[in-house]
């Protein structure tokens, strides 16, 4: 159970970190107080990730974002995908890894260059398996575009899937496809993480001067930090990782129930037995100790087969699941002790009840 919820813990941090690290997301919306709208909304644009930029051009990375939908084409294939304008900013401040290819250079945005990088799932989907796309020739709403790069793998976070994607320059999407200078976000990587708060509260009154809001006017832009995200998703994991170790503690305790119960059988079937070594001389701690032991043993052996059994499920579970689960030394150490609490705790009834038999009343059992 500990190993599934540290796997799926692991696997949310995993996917908030390829969306880019230290990451503040800015986009056009009318300020709010619970569900009621206080203010128009207005578009951020260019201007607004320039101003940006030349504010706190030493402590973050600005990478502005337009994007569509379309449908893309190489000789008989086609399929359709989002194409993402972006700036040559947005590989660093989003965290993308050229596979093969290089980024785009400020001048290709620039001249609105048509050319276009794409991801694993549009390259699987245009080419044939062992067939190199960069250099090809693709068409974007019938619009041909150079392929010049392949982005390695981000995999997908939550309802998106980040390799089924064609960046393009910011400018060619703008003038080519969407006819308009609106942005759909603004991207601003913070270089000194511990500063993300302060950044944030920078971002917004800059952008507030941009859209010249009066003080008592609500934001028409919504900023929102993924390090706050990881820590929703951070809180909510473990909220399921305590969920899991709830029903294995509900399992142990019917487990310590049924130990118990075997114990206080073995005890009056023995009864005769307790009473002859009590009459030759055993005390009751002997006797005590006996059944504790049994007891112990009994949850330890129990406690080893379960630890082969968890790990081998959680191998099978990493098979057929989105995220592989964690067995750590934390959680068999932990398993071991409590096997051996079931142990103690539920055994001590059983041998207390021996230890006080009176050898007399033992010895006439039948």
């Amino acid at each position: 159970m500990l190993a599934v919820g540290r796997g799926a813990q692991k696997s949310i941090s995993a996917n908030i970190e390829k969306m880019g690290s230290n990451l503040l997301i800015i986009q056009p919306g009318s300020g709010s107080r619970g569900v009621v709208q206080t203010s128009d909304s207005n578009p951020l644009t260019m201007e607004d990730a320039a101003a940006l930029q030349r504010a706190l051009g030493d402590k973050i990375r600005v990478a502005p974002e337009v994007s569509i939908r379309v449908q893309v084409k190489n000789q008989n294939k086609n399929t359709s995908t989002t194409v993402l304008g972006i700036t040559s900013s947005y590989f660093e401040a989003r965290n993308y890894q050229m596979a093969i290819g290089t980024p785009y250079q400020p001048e290709q945005d620039r001249i609105s260059d048509k050319i276009c990088i794409i991801g694993k799932a549009v390259a699987t989907a245009l080419f044939d398996e062992n067939e190199n796309p960069v250099g090809q020739t693709i068409r974007i709403n019938r619009q041909p575009y150079k392929v010049v790069g392949l982005y390695e793998e981000k995999g997908a976070t939550g309802w998106q899937d980040m390799d089924d994607q064609i960046l393009i320059p910011i400018r060619t999407a703008q003038n080519r496809m969407i006819g308009s200078t609106d942005l759909r976000a603004i991207y601003a990587s913070v270089i000194d993480v511990t500063q993300t708060t302060v950044i944030q509260s920078e971002i917004e009154t800059i952008l507030r001067k941009q859209h010249r809001l009066r003080g008592t006017q609500e934001n028409d832009f919504r900023i929102r930090s993924q390090i706050e995200l990881m820590e929703s998703m951070e809180t909510i994991s473990k909220s399921f990782t305590i969920l899991l170790g709830s029903i294995a503690f509900i399992s142990l305790l019917v487990g310590g129930i049924g130990i118990m119960n075997i114990l206080l059988v073995s005890v009056t079937e023995r009864t005769k037995e307790i009473g002859i070594r009590k009459a030759i001389g055993a005390y009751e701690n002997d006797i005590l100790y006996q059944f504790l032991i049994e007891s112990i043993t009994l949850c330890i052996i129990g406690g080893i087969l379960g630890i082969l059994l968890g790990v081998g499920i959680s191998y099978v579970v990493g098979v057929f699941s989105p995220w592989k689960p964690i067995v750590s030394s934390f959680s068999i150490f932990l398993s071991l002790g409590v096997s051996l609490s079931v142990g103690i705790g539920f055994g001590f009834f059983p041998a207390l009840k021996a230890a006080k038999m009176n050898p007399v009343d033992a010895l006439r059992h039948e």
